[in-house]
């Protein structure tokens, strides 16, 4: 039996209501001049359309969320896609602000790691962190604006896994290069063949606990007895 491709809805299409507590999402049908309602699969005259799907998206910082491998943004998303998205998008709503500044730090440092492992202009990293000499790291020069452009995509990855996950693994092994990673080098135009030969793994939660390859980030400190992160 031939397997169903589930349908997808243009981006350009999608609003949502957020008048109530739970965020709704609607269709816009131009030749009805109504709203498609997802969530019931019909046709409503209720829905209140206070802003489009993208520019909520954007205005939380988690449209890094609808782009492809190459880092171009979708131009349709599947229902399940969505209801993932809004999900995301009250979970943001509803996140106490202490919880938020503490996921911040702790993105901030992961996003500096994950930069010095990829060996991105590592001979001139402010971290204190000695992978270069420990892991035999591979320097890849790449121009600051592309760096920086780099650090904010992963940024915004990390700012929005927390929203899903208490733990997150980032991967950049031969058989195994994890998305946030490879789509944030993908839309700050960064060359990934010679970074490749930089392998690693980050394990990072939200108690602040950071890892590198199973060993506690404090490991690879020029200065192992100092604490890198205090809560």
């Amino acid at each position: 039996m031939e397997k169903k491709t589930p349908k997808k809805y243009p981006l350009t299409q999608l609003y949502l209501d957020t008048s109530q507590r739970k965020i709704k999402v609607g269709l816009y049908d131009e030749e009805q001049n109504k709203y498609f309602d997802l969530a019931n699969n019909n046709i409503t005259n209720t829905f209140q359309p206070t802003i489009s799907f993208l520019e909520a998206l954007e205005k939380n910082k988690l449209d890094i969320l609808i782009t492809d491998i190459d880092g171009n943004q979708m131009g349709q998303l599947s229902a399940s896609k969505i209801e993932d998205l809004i999900k995301i998008l009250e979970r943001k709503r509803n996140m106490k602000q202490n919880i938020k500044s503490k996921s911040d730090v702790i993105s901030s440092i992961v996003v500096d790691v994950v930069s010095d492992l990829l060996g991105l202009n590592i001979s001139i990293s402010k971290t204190r962190f000695n992978f270069k000499d420990r892991l035999k790291t591979v320097e890849v020069i790449v121009p600051a604006k592309k760096l920086q452009l780099f650090k904010e995509y992963l940024l915004e990855y990390l700012e929005a896994s927390w929203l899903t996950d208490f733990g997150i693994y980032l991967i950049y092994e031969t058989s195994a290069y994890d998305y946030r990673i490879s789509r944030s080098l993908n839309k700050a135009k960064i060359k990934q063949d010679r970074i490749r030969e930089n392998n690693f793994t980050v394990y990072a939660n939200q108690n602040g606990e950071i890892r590198v390859n199973n060993v506690p980030i404090n490991g690879y400190s020029e200065r192992e007895k100092q604490k890198i992160i205090k809560f």
